[in-house]
């Protein structure tokens, strides 16, 4: 006798792909996959999400809150100033983290750069000040590619608008 899916009440003919967080039995249509890249700029994912498929109910219960919060702060990472180590601009720093932040191994400058306003915004800071960002030159024989790396202190500074 065949699984029953959890979702469909179908009987299910493949029992290979359950939910990974319930062991619900799924069938093909209504598993919910997510991806590696789903969510490339968080970093260390909780335990919960970091399985491929999921039922419907516990992709509620789980990945949606955190998608949420994610597309959030990547909204607030894209408001983030950014000020190079080498800008002549005077800025006013009202408050700085006490520790820098880093990124390495980044495929291109412009990711490098989004992934420290993010971690910016993640603290709670609206800028990142004295960013330096740097490329080293892999060679693979005949292929070559570059790896990115950056880092920054994240600010909080005042803006024209407040």
């Amino acid at each position: 006798m065949l699984p029953i899916c959890s979702q469909c009440r179908a009987p299910v003919s493949d029992p290979a792909s359950p939910c990974e967080l319930c062991q619900a039995p799924l069938c093909r249509k209504c598993r919910i996959f997510l991806s590696e890249e789903e969510f490339a700029l968080a970093g260390e994912r909780p335990p919960e999400l970091l399985h491929s498929y999921y039922c419907g109910a516990c992709h509620d219960e789980h990945v949606i809150p955190f998608q949420e919060r994610y597309q959030e702060t990547l909204e607030q990472a894209k408001q983030v100033n950014i000020i190079y180590k080498g800008s002549k601009s005077t800025i006013r720093v009202l408050r700085k983290a006490t520790q820098a932040i880093q990124v390495a191994n980044i495929r291109d400058r412009d990711e490098a750069i989004l992934r420290l306003a993010y971690q910016a915004a993640l603290l709670g800071f609206n800028a990142v000040i004295e960013v330096e960002v740097t490329s080293q030159k892999l060679r693979n024989e005949g292929w070559q590619k570059s790896a990115w790396s950056g880092h920054g202190v994240p600010a909080e500074i005042r803006s024209h608008e407040t």
